[in-house]
């Protein structure tokens, strides 16, 4: 689908490139992310796409079941550091910005290039969310988790 804008099909690839190899944030915070997003959205696609990349990266099981349904705040499934982060990203998704407080918070658990790096993650797969339903590309259902960086 993507092919046609072809005005930004390279760009968005190199984005996406990006995204995959070469952000400061760890692919492990990226596929939390991404799945919040993806379960944010109601993006079966987004969420099917990412499992097993998710699982390659170290989300686990009783993760998913807690971003599915939205228990951001659960204790036992994630570290303080991981509810921190899932926090800021439930503010960007709802609110389109971290009030300051939530900012600083966060601050104090990941460095402003991580920050920045959650940021663009959350907006490009919150647009291919809002592309891909609404042009209703049907999942292709991935089996592993190759694309995550080593």
């Amino acid at each position: 689908m993507l092919g046609y804008s072809p005005g930004t099909y390279v760009e968005v690839i190199d984005l996406t490139d990006a995204i995959f190899k070469r952000l400061t944030l760890s692919d492990y915070n990226k596929e939390l992310l991404v799945l919040q997003v993806a379960a944010h959205e109601g993006s079966d696609y987004e969420w099917e796409q990412h499992v097993s990349i998710a699982q390659t990266a170290g989300v686990r099981e009783d993760q998913f079941i807690a971003i599915a349904e939205q228990r951001i705040d659960d204790g036992e499934a994630f570290l303080e550091r991981e509810r921190v982060l899932l926090r800021f990203g439930k503010f960007i998704l709802e609110q389109g910005k971290a009030p300051g407080v939530v900012f600083k918070h966060t601050l104090e658990h990941f460095s402003i290039e991580e920050l920045s790096d959650a940021m663009i993650v959350i907006g490009f797969y919150k647009m291919l969310s809002i592309y891909i339903q609404t042009f209703n590309i049907p999942i292709d259902a991935q089996e592993d988790g190759n694309w995550v960086k080593k």
